[in-house]
C-alpha cells in the first residue's frame, strides 16, 4: 500500500480486523508536524475535535460505483453492510449493534423531522432533511485505538467505537467478553486516554429503541452539530489549509 499523509493532530484507527498489530505499520514523523503511514488494513482519519461521521466513512476502502448521487437510501445501505462485514464473524453482537444503530438515525431523524427540515429550509433546496442522515456518526468495528503507550502497545483493540465531537467511545458487550483481567486492563488504558467506555448489556442493544436510551446525548443528537451535510461519495474539495 502507497504511503498517506496525516495532518497534524490527526488520528489514524485502523479497524475491521482482529489481526493487526502496531508493528504491521510504519508512522514516520513530518517536518510539519504530520506522520506519514502505510496502514495495510481499513482505517479512518480522525480530525482534532471532530467527529467521525457517515460522510467521511468512505475511509482507504473501494467506493461504490453501482450508487447514484442522489440514492441516499441506497447510500446508507451500504455503509450499514459494509460495516456489518467488517464485524468479527465470532461476535454477533458487533453487527446486532451496527443494525440496530443504522435503524436508530433513521428513526431519530424522522421523530425530529420538524426541526430538521427547518434546517434544511435555510438552504433553500439544497438540502433534503436526509441529508442529514450522514452526519451520524460512523461506527467502527473492531477498532484500535491509539492510548499513547509506546511500541505494540500503544493501541488497544475495541470490539466497536463511535467517535463524537467530544472524543473516542468506546463499546464493549457485556459478558463474557467483558470478563477477565486483559479487558479491564484495556478500558483503564482508554479512559486514560481520555476515552469513554460504554459497556452495553444484552438489552441495551436489543432494538433500535433500547440502543437509542442507552447511547450519550451527544451521540443521539448527531444532527445539532452538523449544521452542512454531506454525501459520503462526494468529490473531493480543495484543502484550504495548505
Amino acid at each position: 500500500m502507497t504511503d498517506a499523509i496525516l495532518k497534524p493532530g490527526d488520528m489514524i484507527v485502523p479497524f475491521g480486523t482482529t489481526s493487526w498489530t502496531a508493528e504491521r505499520m510504519a508512522l514516520d514523523a513530518r517536518p510539519d508536524g504530520g506522520w506519514e503511514h502505510d496502514c495495510p488494513v481499513g482505517y479512518a482519519v480522525i480530525g482534532k475535535g471532530r467527529g467521525h461521521r457517515l460522510f467521511g466513512a468512505v475511509h482507504n476502502l473501494p467506493v461504490p460505483t453501482h450508487l447514484e448521487p442522489d440514492d441516499h437510501s441506497g447510500m446508507i445501505t451500504f455503509l450499514n453492510n459494509r460495516a456489518r462485514g467488517l464485524c468479527d464473524i465470532f461476535n454477533k453482537r458487533q453487527a446486532e449493534f451496527i443494525t440496530h444503530y443504522f435503524a436508530f438515525i433513521k428513526d431519530h431523524l424522522a421523530e425530529h423531522g420538524g426541526k430538521v427540515d427547518a434546517m434544511a429550509a435555510e438552504f433553500h433546496g439544497l438540502y433534503a432533511p436526509e441529508h442529514w442522515l450522514f452526519a451520524a456518526f460512523a461506527p467502527l468495528p473492531q477498532a484500535h485505538i491509539y492510548v499513547g503507550d509506546e511500541g505494540a502497545e500503544r493501541f488497544v483493540l475495541a470490539p466497536l467505537a463511535l467517535w463524537c465531537d467530544e472524543g473516542c467511545i468506546a463499546i464493549y458487550f457485556a459478558g463474557a467478553e467483558t470478563a477477565g483481567g486483559k479487558t479491564a486492563s484495556d478500558q483503564a488504558r482508554l479512559r486514560h486516554a481520555g476515552a469513554i467506555v460504554l459497556e452495553l448489556s444484552e438489552a441495551e442493544h436489543a432494538s433500535p429503541t433500547a440502543l437509542a436510551a442507552a447511547l450519550p446525548e451527544a451521540v443521539k443528537y448527531f444532527w445539532r452539530s452538523q449544521p452542512l451535510p454531506m454525501g459520503p461519495f462526494a468529490a473531493e474539495l480543495a484543502d484550504f489549509d495548505k
